[in-house]
């Protein structure tokens, strides 16, 4: 699993197999956008390679092969070279699965905290409880060590941004969103800011309204006909801690209808020794990770990988910058 390309949007790659690029592989439709959260998952289940954003599906292609056998240790944020397709940013919630996780379960656990004892879950990493330069596999036996200048961050109070939604008006913008809330509600608002843009990179931005806790919606009237907005939306708790923006929407007003995570930058990753219940040789497998980078990854970073070329997996960006797209493949990675 893998981002591509590289700056403020860059895409996901997941490929099985020879992760080398020339494997099969599917790339997100959607683009990651820096410095916000953001929960990707890929599966494959001898038919279909999938990627899912935040929940929802993205991307699919179709693939008949088995990812195949390698010796090759498994890296967080770097490939098997451990010196190129660097990831810069922040990985949290790190699950690989030797079963295919349907939509409905991604969708239904990708907020929640697992306890390691689920059917499949082969290796899962939530950094809360570093020991030195290695976090311990809630799953099983397989510990990620560090290397470089990665570490850990820690924990953070603030709650997660809102799902946003858009739609177009005569002489209004209506807006309305969806809290993420965590599986014991940790991350409740007490209340949600709004801001508008007029500018796609955000960088106008601008609160204009704010909303209780509760609210799920707000009518912006105070926009022209004709101009292209931006919206935003933050979630905020009961002590003024503010999330991350949330995805950008955008409309334009008519006059006619028409927790911790482990931080990577350059030339830092992290790496476990070849485990059997790693390599995942068959038609099922489901990777998942929260990802927030910062714009400064590699051309296609790594999110996740095991293997090169030959057999294997990885979960990579594709392209860079500040909101690259997502590639997954499996044999030839």
């Amino acid at each position: 699993m893998q981002l591509v390309g590289e700056g403020d949007e860059t895409y996901v790659r997941f490929v099985i197999g020879d992760i080398d690029y020339t494997g099969p592989q599917v790339l997100s439709e959607s683009g990651i956008t820096a410095n916000r959260w953001t929960h990707i998952a890929a599966t494959y289940d001898g038919q279909f390679l999938k990627i899912y954003i935040d929940g929802e599906l993205d991307a699919t292609d179709t693939e008949d092969r088995n990812i195949g056998s390698n010796s090759n240790n498994l890296t967080v944020g770097t490939d098997a070279s451990l010196s190129t397709n660097f990831l810069s940013g922040q990985i949290d919630g790190v699950r690989i699965w030797n079963t295919t996780r349907s939509a409905f379960e991604i969708a239904d656990t990708y907020l929640e905290e697992l306890t390691g004892s689920e059917t499949g879950l082969v290796a899962l990493y939530e950094f809360n409880s570093a020991s030195g330069n290695t976090v311990s596999d809630l799953a099983g036996s397989s510990d990620i060590s560090f290397a470089g200048d990665a570490g850990i961050v820690a924990p953070g109070v603030v709650p997660i941004a809102p799902d946003v939604y858009v739609q177009n008006g005569n002489g209004q913008v209506e807006l309305s969103w969806d809290e993420r809330l965590g599986p014991n509600d940790e991350n409740d608002a007490a209340s949600f800011e709004i801001y508008r843009s007029t500018q796609p990179d955000g960088s106008d931005r601008t609160s204009i309204a704010t909303a209780a806790s509760g609210v799920t919606s707000y009518t912006d009237r105070d926009v022209d006909n004709g101009t292209n907005y931006y919206y935003q939306v933050s979630a905020v708790d009961g002590s003024d801690n503010e999330s991350d923006f949330s995805r950008m929407v955008n409309a334009t007003p008519y006059s006619q209808l028409g927790g911790a995570s482990l931080h990577l930058s350059k030339n830092a990753y992290g790496a476990l020794s070849e485990r059997p219940s790693l390599d995942i040789t068959g038609t099922d497998i489901t990777v998942q990770a929260w990802v927030k980078h910062d714009g400064q990854s590699d051309e296609n970073a790594v999110i996740i990988a095991k293997g090169s070329t030959g057999n294997g997996y990885m979960l990579r960006f594709e392209g860079e910058g500040q909101a690259p797209g997502v590639a997954f493949g499996i044999g030839d990675v």
